[in-house]
């Protein structure tokens, strides 16, 4: 919600932003380090599951071993994360 807000001074008219709606803003930015960083946390869980499997997480040919803990895993922080999103929208936090 821009507003422009004169002081009562009577200093000039200025737009303020609040740190979550810059109109300056790339979309596509913030769409492409969400999905490099999702990318990045299914690589690591992945490892994860395989070190927990008591595989080599070092041999690419054990990487099969981690993926259904990964995916469980992720699954599991999804929900939680969208729990949140929705919460935010019915109570209409910015």
């Amino acid at each position: 919600m821009s507003q422009l807000e004169s002081t009562q001074s009577g200093e000039q008219e200025s737009e303020h932003y609040s740190e979550f709606e810059n109109p300056n803003t790339d979309s596509k930015q913030g769409v492409l380090i969400n999905i490099v960083l999702f990318i990045l946390t299914f690589f690591t869980t992945t490892i994860a599951g395989v070190a927990w499997a008591n595989k080599d997480p070092y041999q690419l040919n054990n990487f099969s071993y981690g993926i259904t803990y990964s995916v469980l895993i992720l699954l599991v922080i999804s929900t939680h994360e969208f729990g949140h999103y929705f919460a935010a929208r019915v109570h209409k936090v910015p």
